[in-house]
């Protein structure tokens, strides 16, 4: 988002799952002033029962910073139920790297974050 430019609207909301903490409101805000339409959920039960009562959202953003067991639970059911799998999810982890996952890398800012969002809102659907 060098320059100022404007990201595209995703057709669905994107879902923020990050707990009570202050990252998740700065992951809604970085979002929401990126274009996107933004849900948050502080709960696991709550974000999951989101996911299955309303349409599904274009991407799904699971914070592992200040709550990771609230985000790994998360990401656990989700990866378990095959139509939850099919969302696109990327894993916030401040610095860019958490021990569950090796040496994978995340985003580490909120700028390669809003790239990374943009990016998978671009792709086609996959019917």
């Amino acid at each position: 988002m060098a320059g100022g430019g404007t990201m595209a609207h995703a057709a669905k909301p994107i879902l923020v799952v990050a707990g009570r903490s202050r990252t998740g409101k700065l992951l809604s805000d970085a979002l929401e002033r990126g274009g996107f339409d933004v849900v948050a959920e502080a709960h696991v039960d709550d974000a999951l029962e989101r996911v299955l009562r309303e349409p599904e959202p274009a991407v799904i953003v699971v914070d592992l910073g200040a709550d990771q067991l609230a985000g790994l639970e998360f990401r656990r059911v989700q990866v378990a139920d095959a139509r939850l799998r099919a969302i696109p999810t990327v894993l916030y982890v401040p610095g860019g790297r958490h021990p569950a996952f090796g040496s994978a890398d995340a985003p580490q800012d909120l700028v390669q974050l809003l790239q990374v969002v943009a990016g998978l809102c671009a792709r086609p659907d996959e019917d």
